[in-house]
């Protein structure tokens, strides 16, 4: 029999290996909400949660940071790690006592997530058409405010397959995945990638297909001139 002890220190591994996630949020560059969920009783009413938006974004309005990276800032009680875009600004934030490195990968994940849903220059409008994915992402990664899964394929993979049951649209067509598998051979595609590793890919090849016409110029050169 597991004693009370016992549970509490499964508990504390758990979260000292998870992290523990306090809220989420998107707002727009004014400050109001997009996107919101806390994970903490510290706000347990709207007016409250409001308010921490509010002072929250007069905060970050003047903060030095740098639009194409995150950056992580002490808030309160809070570590908070944000993303500031143009007209959005996401927010995450843990104990100021947790572990940054956990929070840091957990924001990288849910980043890389949303180039996989939503694509390039996040915009209010981007997130607003893909909000129901970003809402099912979330609920993958967090369970309670434990974050539990941070697995690229595993997420990408689950949140299309629950959007196909949603939209009834899982059809088998014979000889499928034959087809796309000839045409991914074709066009350099493979479709078990999720849209930022395709992307990755492509970049990579692309250096290489340039590092190789380099070389061919100057072999050219090289013999033109002898």
């Amino acid at each position: 029999m597991t004693s009370e002890s016992d549970n509490n220190i499964a508990d504390e591994d758990l979260e000292n290996i998870a992290g523990i996630i306090k809220f989420i949020l998107i707002l727009d560059n004014s400050g109001k909400r997009i996107y919101c969920n806390y994970y903490t009783k510290d706000y347990d009413k709207i007016e409250s949660q409001l308010d921490f938006e509010y002072r929250l974004s007069k905060i970050t309005a003047t903060y030095s940071v740098d639009k194409t990276d995150i950056d992580i800032f002490n808030f309160e009680t809070y570590n908070i790690i944000c993303k500031i875009e143009k007209e959005i600004a996401i927010f995450i934030g843990q104990d100021e006592n947790d572990n940054e490195i956990l929070l840091e990968q957990f924001f990288k994940m849910f980043e890389t997530q949303l180039f996989n849903f939503v694509g390039d220059n996040l915009s209010r409008e981007k997130i607003l058409n893909h909000y129901n994915e970003i809402v099912l992402l979330i609920d993958e990664m967090i369970t309670g405010g434990i974050t539990l899964n941070i697995d690229e394929h595993s997420l990408y993979n689950r949140i299309k397959n629950v959007e196909k049951s949603q939209k009834n649209n899982e059809k088998v067509q014979s000889g499928g995945g034959i087809m796309s598998g000839i045409f991914g051979y074709f066009t350099g595609k493979n479709y078990n990638q999720t849209p930022s590793e395709q992307k990755k890919e492509e970049q990579e090849s692309s250096n290489i297909f340039g590092g190789l016409m380099a070389s061919a110029r100057g072999y050219l050169k090289k013999n033109i001139e002898y």
